[in-house]
C-alpha cells in the first residue's frame, strides 16, 4: 500500500513542479543556436581576458547574431557548440539558454518514478490479494 501512495505523492509532485516551470517560462519561442565565434575582450587589470560567444540562431525566419553578454576565461562554450535557447517572439533578441540541468529534468524524473512506484504497488496489492 505504500508503494501506491509513494508513487502518486511523486506523480503529483512531477506534475506541479513542470506547471510551475511552465508558468515561469517568459520566453516561448523555441531555437537551436550556434556558438559561431569567440570574441576576445581585454581585461581591466583585475580580470584576465574573456571570451564572450557570438551565438547564431534562426527565429521567425529571421537570422540572429548576437553577443552573449556574460564573457568567460577559459571560454564556456567552444566554436560550433549548439545551444538550446528560448526567445521572446516579439523581439527574438531577447533570450535565454536553456542548459540541461537537474532542475529541468527533475519534474520527467518524479513523473516516471511515480508511475513505476504506482504499477510496483499495484502489482504487489494483486499478489498480496490473490493469495487468500
Amino acid at each position: 500500500m505504500w508503494l501506491i501512495v509513494l508513487g502518486l505523492v511523486m506523480l503529483v509532485a512531477g506534475v506541479i513542479l513542470k506547471a510551475v516551470d511552465r508558468e515561469k517560462e517568459i520566453y516561448e519561442g523555441h531555437a537551436t543556436a550556434r556558438v559561431v565565434e569567440l570574441v576576445r575582450r581585454d581585461g581591466d587589470g583585475r580580470y584576465r581576458s574573456r571570451y564572450y560567444p557570438v551565438l547564431e540562431y534562426y527565429a521567425e525566419g529571421m537570422l540572429y547574431k548576437v553577443v552573449y553578454p556574460s564573457g568567460a576565461y577559459p571560454a564556456r562554450w567552444e566554436v560550433g557548440k549548439e545551444l538550446n535557447i528560448l526567445y521572446e517572439p516579439a523581439d527574438p533578441e531577447k533570450y535565454c539558454i536553456v542548459e540541461n540541468s537537474v532542475r529541468l529534468v527533475l519534474p520527467q524524473i518524479l513523473q516516471t518514478a511515480g508511475i513505476a512506484f504506482l504499477l510496483l504497488g499495484v502489482v504487489s496489492f494483486i499478489r498480496f490479494a490473490s493469495r487468500a
